[in-house]
């Protein structure tokens, strides 16, 4: 799909990929379940490497990553969606004990980071995203994670960046903690970053008319933001289900914002 969009079309792209042994989303081509932690890098970083044709020379990419602990996942922790997906931990086939001790962070975040860097992208920013209403954990022998990662990259040092539309009510910049919560939703997706997250990114980095494509599509949280915003959107998910239900979104969404008479700026 990326190979079928025009070259520097996309001006941002905003995402947040599957994250490592961690999910199931029942499709045999999911990213997330790879044997290492190398191995799942490897893969973002061969995906992104594709972003890097259609994104402008001045575009900026962002990137929602959460870290995993070493060890097997639980079975039992397993569960099934409404429609057949298995939403839940995934089954303990892959022992990331090889990558670091049992109990250890992995440091996804980072290894990819310096993944992208290595291939040829510039890190700018590494954004905690912090969530006052994490979900709960029964850990006792750790903190609890209220934490994600969200990292910005680009491919040039000159890039359009504006602060001036994410400033704070005092008109100071938001800093590089970004206190954000999540949000309940009706929607058979479970992993769903709040609109309030890509809304940020989207206007920071781009104007009025401008593209912003995220490859790891899911249900389009971020086509919400850039059609609220006046953006156009690509979205792209290996899974039919979730794409027939972000069409349905997006479609709510844009009669809910502007004259149905005019034509959709979307494309899943």
């Amino acid at each position: 799909m990326l190979r079928r969009i025009p070259a520097d079309s996309v001006q941002s792209v905003v995402t947040s990929p599957p994250y490592y042994n961690l999910r199931d989303y029942g499709h045999p081509e999911q990213l997330g379940n790879e044997e290492t932690p190398d191995a799942y890098v490897s893969e973002l970083v061969h995906v992104f490497r594709a972003v890097k044709r259609p994104l402008r020379d001045d575009g900026v990419l962002w990137v929602n990553l959460a870290d995993t602990y070493a060890g097997h996942a639980d079975n039992r922790n397993v569960t099934h969606g409404g429609r057949g997906h298995a939403t839940g931990i995934l089954p303990g086939r892959v022992n990331t004990t090889s990558a670091a001790p049992r109990k250890s962070l992995l440091g996804i975040p980072w290894r990819f980071a310096l993944a992208m860097q290595e291939d040829g992208w510039i890190i700018r920013n590494s954004i905690i995203w912090h969530k006052p209403n994490g979900t709960p954990e029964s850990v006792k022998d750790r903190l609890t994670r209220r934490h994600e990662n969200l990292l910005m990259f680009t491919q040039s040092q000159s890039y359009r960046f504006d602060l001036d539309p994410i400033r704070d009510e005092r008109g100071s910049s938001p800093g590089d903690v970004w206190k954000l919560s999540t949000r309940p939703s009706k929607a058979d997706h479970f992993a769903m970053y709040p609109r309030e997250l890509p809304e940020r990114c989207i206007s920071a980095s781009t104007v009025r008319g401008d593209t912003v494509l995220d490859p790891f599509s899911g249900l389009a949280t971020t086509g919400l933001a850039a059609l609220g915003l006046d953006r156009r959107y690509i979205g792209v998910d290996v899974e039919d289900s979730y794409n027939a239900q972000a069409q349905d979104r997006l479609t709510s969404e844009w009669e809910s914002i502007t004259n149905p008479d005019q034509q959709p700026l979307f494309e899943v």
